[in-house]
């Protein structure tokens, strides 16, 4: 009803700039609550998701819809419904897998994952510079960051480095120098 009294569909420029946003949420679309049976592969949802879309593109509004995608056993009836949508996004939890006690993982709640983006009225989307993504749950903010790892700071990689900057000595063979303080080796034992 509020689309269709005008507040969100105006026709002239000067309307659309002062008309505000309809921000509307699904949670759960397609779970048993919605579907009697989430596990066939119904035209309804698909049915849904493209009407709500041109919807939405006509008025000055926007739809986020959550799917629980872990309920329909056939992974080609999920791509059709991301196909669906504008952009696509995924968020997997570290609760209860391995990853949780992981350390590289331990400040963040789980990873977030960019499945589709948009590209509305353009022939290509705006990629970022990284798909590594991980979000944290704060009290009032749903943070997402860069999932940067940390350095390895291990004996291995400290005895490397180690090893490198120390200069090699022959053991068998002999050296004869030569002009601008070079080194030839003649044998090729050699010990680092």
């Amino acid at each position: 009803q509020s689309l269709s009294d005008g507040k969100f569909a105006g026709q002239t420029y000067t309307q659309r700039l002062q008309r505000t946003v309809l921000r509307v949420v699904i949670h759960s679309l397609g779970s048993p609550l919605w579907l009697q049976d989430a596990s066939t592969n119904s035209s309804d949802l698909p049915r849904l998701l493209h009407s709500l879309r041109g919807i939405l593109r006509e008025t000055n509004s926007v739809a986020l819809i959550t799917i629980p995608t872990h309920l329909f056993q056939d992974l080609t009836y999920v791509r059709r419904l991301e196909r669906l949508c504008d952009s696509v996004i995924q968020l997997e939890s570290f609760e209860g897998s391995e990853k949780e006690q992981n350390p590289i993982y331990k400040e963040y709640h789980g990873l977030f994952h960019l499945i589709k983006l948009p590209r509305i009225n353009s022939l290509t989307c705006h990629y970022p510079e990284t798909l590594d993504l991980a979000f944290k749950l704060k009290r009032k903010r749903f943070l997402i960051e860069k999932l940067h790892l940390p350095p390895e700071l291990s004996e291995t990689a400290n005895r490397s480095q180690e090893d490198t900057v120390q200069p090699a000595k022959v053991t068998k063979g002999t050296r004869t120098k030569t002009s601008k303080d070079h080194i030839t080796i003649s044998k090729h034992n050699i010990d680092f």
